[in-house]
């Protein structure tokens, strides 16, 4: 029995210690102007930015509003197999007086099928060292998801900062 706890702490350990997160940025921006029409501007500042949008109320003062967006992934001519775009999914959470604006799930999405699986799927941070424990083998799709984590995470950011200057410039009282 003892040895069968042992074994199970160890395997949850190593299950734990292996574990990759998904890339993901946050922000918190403060206004002095209503929950409601705070959240009217959000979705003004936010919507022309996403392909898909849904609201949503957890309770009287927190307000949801997310959806996706899709941004432009370019490459050089080596790894034009991979040229496609990164679907994102945003969220912008509305309390008095705040907005936490939330970026995760940036998946790729490429534009043509290749000879090997072209989908690099979700950016994760930070890169394993083995990249199978994310399910990327082979030496193409190894390369390819490595050019994606080194460019795609810059691209990420700096549509997040995009979004989160537009926010800004939207509820500015």
């Amino acid at each position: 029995m003892r040895k069968t706890f042992v074994f199970l702490v160890l395997l949850l350990a190593c299950v734990v210690a292996n574990a990759q997160d998904a890339f993901t940025q946050k922000t918190v921006v403060k206004s002095s102007v209503a929950t409601a029409e705070l959240f009217n501007r959000v979705k003004s500042a936010l919507m022309p930015s996403m392909t898909v949008s849904k609201e949503r109320t957890y309770s009287e003062d927190s307000l949801v509003f997310s959806g996706k967006g899709i941004v432009e992934f370019k490459t050089n001519t080596v790894y034009s197999s991979i040229v496609g775009s990164i679907e994102y999914e945003i969220s912008a959470v509305v309390t008095p007086n705040q907005v936490e604006l939330i970026m995760t799930n940036c998946t790729h999405k490429p534009a043509n099928k290749a000879a090997f699986d072209n989908n690099m799927g979700v950016l994760v941070d930070p890169l394993p060292k083995d990249l199978s424990i994310i399910g990327v083998t082979g030496a193409n799709r190894k390369a390819c998801y490595k050019y994606f984590y080194k460019n795609g995470i810059p691209l990420c950011e700096k549509t997040f900062q995009e979004l989160c200057d537009k926010l800004n410039y939207g509820i500015a009282d």
